[in-house]
C-alpha cells in the first residue's frame, strides 16, 4: 500500500507512525509511506519520516525529519502472506462467509434471507 502524505509537524509527531503501523496490520500489507519533510516557503512545517512498514507493524526503514532522503528495505512478499494466513483466519469465519454470500451478485444469493443464511 502506498501512502503519500504531508502531515504537519504537530500532527505527525502525534499520529504518523501509529497510523501507518495500524494500516499495515489491519490490511495485512506492506506500507510504503512517502512524506514531505521540513519547512516550506510559506512557513508550513511538515513532519517527514517516510517509512516502510511490514504487515506485522514493524518499521523496516524510516527517514528523518528534514531534507530529501531515500530509504530502502528488503520486502519478502511471500513471507508476509504466509505468516499472516494461519494466524488471522478471518476469511474462513462464519461472519465473513455470511457477508460474502450476502453480497454476491448471483440471483440466488440476492434472494437469501440474510438472517437465515448466517445461522
Amino acid at each position: 500500500m502506498s501512502v503519500p502524505a504531508a502531515f504537519t509537524r504537530q500532527t505527525g509527531e502525534a499520529h504518523w507512525e501509529i497510523l501507518l503501523r495500524a494500516r499495515a496490520i489491519e490490511n495485512g500489507l506492506f506500507v510504503i509511506a512517502a512524506a514531505q519533510a521540513g519547512t516550506h516557503e510559506d512557513g508550513r512545517e511538515t513532519f517527514g519520516h517516510s517509512m516502510i512498514v511490514d504487515p506485522w507493524g514493524r518499521v523496516l526503514a524510516e527517514a528523518g525529519a528534514t531534507g530529501e532522503e531515500i530509504i530502502v528495505a528488503e520486502i519478502d512478499v511471500a513471507a508476509g502472506c504466509t505468516r499472516r494466513a494461519p494466524r488471522f483466519p478471518t476469511s474462513g469465519t462464519r461472519a465473513a462467509s455470511c457477508w460474502m454470500r450476502w453480497f454476491r451478485w448471483e440471483k440466488e444469493a440476492l434472494e437469501l434471507d440474510p438472517l437465515q443464511s448466517c445461522l
